[in-house]
């Protein structure tokens, strides 16, 4: 989403503006657009939340190179929640039923995973406490859980998603609220996340807005760029 987000901004800065024009870039990730603000090679870019802390304090990937201290915020566009389908015969309403379930939390070193992991260790969860946990990619998960071999199924969406729409459809199975108490411990404890809400309507089965949690794609610039652009 985030190329087609960019696009949508430069159209409206170039409406405004007849002398500076905004062109959009494709570049692989978020560590790469940092790494080319900082550098003077893009003047704005759209990253993961998480990603611009850890630019502006220098950890992770970016500790070799030190912190980006003129690394500004300008704002959050969409949310990109961990979602949480379960199926109706299931008889899962919200993530604090998960235990004793079979459940998909992704393979390791994907956000499917890493979120999945966080919201079981905030409810005081471990993998002992399910019938069954599976690490199962998400091309494979909706079949899954359309044939009876799993309960429950995590993904991270942007909202409304299609492939989400999809899921509910094919599997007779809703998307379920994750615990708020759970949610403000997450964001309370943890840079990078906020709380995101699922407004109602957006899929079958899911008549009330959903609670969830997860990472903002944010629009950052660098402090070389003059106010009057960015304002």
């Amino acid at each position: 989403l985030y190329f087609p987000a960019a696009g949508a901004l430069c159209e409206i800065f170039n409406r405004q503006n007849a002398t500076t024009r905004c062109y959009v870039e494709s570049n692989p990730d978020s560590f790469v657009n940092l790494r080319a603000l900082r550098n003077g090679a893009i003047d704005f870019a759209i990253v993961q939340s998480d990603w611009v802390r850890q630019a502006a304090m220098g950890i992770g990937p970016f500790r070799e190179e030190g912190a980006h201290e003129n690394l500004r915020t300008i704002f959050s566009l969409h949310g990109e929640a961990l979602t949480l389908l379960a199926t109706k015969s299931s008889g899962v309403s919200s993530s604090l039923a998960l235990a004793n379930m079979r459940v998909n939390i992704g393979p390791n070193g994907t956000y499917q995973r890493l979120l999945s992991d966080w919201l079981l260790e905030a409810q005081g969860l471990g993998h002992w406490n399910f019938a069954k946990i599976l690490d199962l990619p998400e091309a494979e998960q909706m079949a899954a859980l359309c044939n009876g071999e799993v309960d429950v199924i995590t993904l991270v969406a942007a909202h409304p998603s299609p492939r989400v729409t999809e899921i509910t459809s094919r599997c007779n199975a809703s998307v379920i609220p994750i615990d708020l108490r759970a949610i403000k411990k997450l964001v309370k404890r943890r840079n990078g996340l906020s709380q995101i809400t699922i407004p109602s309507g957006y899929y079958s089965n899911s008549s009330a807005a959903i609670k969830s949690f997860g990472l903002r794609a944010v629009l950052v610039t660098n402090e070389r760029v003059g106010n009057a652009i960015v304002d």
